[in-house]
């Protein structure tokens, strides 16, 4: 298909020229760059080099000390009936067939490099927090999932990925999970929550989901990137920024009600993000369809949170809790 048939006709003459001609700019390009870029299934056997966004984050973790900077917690409650055996086998499930949340990292000869465990049992405590009143149980449960989001992940020892149920009774439960910015990022999340609701659908009914084997894993992703910046084309990229780059660049001075800390910022607590449609509405159909009481997705680091609803989300105002660590985007670079 030529450029001038991906243009569409309501377009007038000039335009549809400019458009035609900055579309065959972009094939062009897509054929030079992305030639070799088919990504591929790599052994399993040796090394597996980390991402360069896991060496970044690893490089920062080195630099500062361990930390909950890159922690990248979630919380959501749960009204209605739970099935938590069912929760916990489709979360074991998630850890199972993504390999990114079985990793670790390691150093090795200057090198950084994954490590894949064939097989991790994830704990998923089970927390009691019993004769509150509803308001002072969810304080109280907003408390503990504060407290448990500062503790730091070891990206050599792992597991890069927490889970906990809280109960305050028997009708009202709170799914925590935290994880490492390494092994997740905001559209892997969408992703595991997705599949997560779908998982425990099946175990809750007692017809065990199949989800569609990945023919591709993070690994092989961090496996294709480290070979698509090989034969000098790494060093050409940074050779284009340092002259891109050069001379005296222009400082940006922004008027502060403070004068700013020394040393990286560590507590940002930025507005947390409405809750996922994927979650709302997977919880809503697992936990008394509909009719139930609505789920609300609360933050562990900051005040916001909101009522959740089979596909309607309203803001809502929040309990109060503890700020938390600050965040970054969010599943897992690779859930998938």
């Amino acid at each position: 298909m030529s450029p001038n048939e991906l243009a569409p006709d309501t377009l007038d003459p000039d335009t549809r020229d400019l458009q035609a001609e900055l579309l065959s700019m972009l094939l062009d390009n897509k054929k030079e760059v992305l030639a070799p870029s088919t990504v591929c299934r790599t052994p399993r056997e040796g090394r597996l080099p980390a991402s360069s966004a896991q060496q970044r984050l690893w490089f920062l973790d080195q630099l500062h000390g361990s930390n909950a900077t890159y922690s990248v917690p979630f919380a959501l409650r749960i009204d209605g009936d739970l099935r938590i055996d069912a929760l916990c086998a489709a979360l074991q499930d998630l850890v199972d067939r993504h390999e990114i949340l079985r990793s670790t990292l390691a150093g090795a000869d200057d090198d950084l490099v994954l490590r894949i465990a064939d097989r991790l049992t994830l704990d998923v405590p089970r927390v009691e927090v019993p004769g509150l009143t509803a308001e002072e149980g969810e304080r109280e449960v907003l408390r503990q999932i504060a407290a448990e989001a500062q503790i730091p992940f070891s990206l050599t020892d792992g597991p890069l990925l927490r889970a906990a149920v809280y109960r305050t009774d028997p009708a009202r439960h709170y799914l925590f999970i935290n994880f490492h910015h390494t092994v997740t990022d905001g559209w892997s999340e969408g992703v595991f929550a997705r599949e997560l609701w779908q998982l425990y659908a099946g175990h809750a009914s007692g017809t065990r989901a199949v989800l569609p084997e990945l023919p591709l894993q993070y690994a092989d992703y961090a496996h294709w990137e480290r070979d698509s910046l090989a034969d000098g084309e790494l060093r050409r990229q940074v050779d284009h920024w340092i002259v891109d780059l050069a001379g005296e660049l222009p400082t940006l001075r922004l008027p502060a009600d403070r004068p700013a800390r020394p040393g990286p910022p560590s507590r940002a607590a930025p507005p947390w993000p409405p809750c996922p449609a994927t979650w709302s509405g997977g919880c809503g159909s697992c936990a008394g369809g509909a009719g139930s009481p609505p789920s609300r997705c609360c933050s562990p680091r900051s005040t916001s949170c909101c009522t959740a609803t089979r596909g309607r989300r309203t803001s809502s105002s929040a309990h109060r809790s503890p700020t938390g660590p600050a965040g970054s985007s969010r599943a897992s670079s690779g859930s998938s």
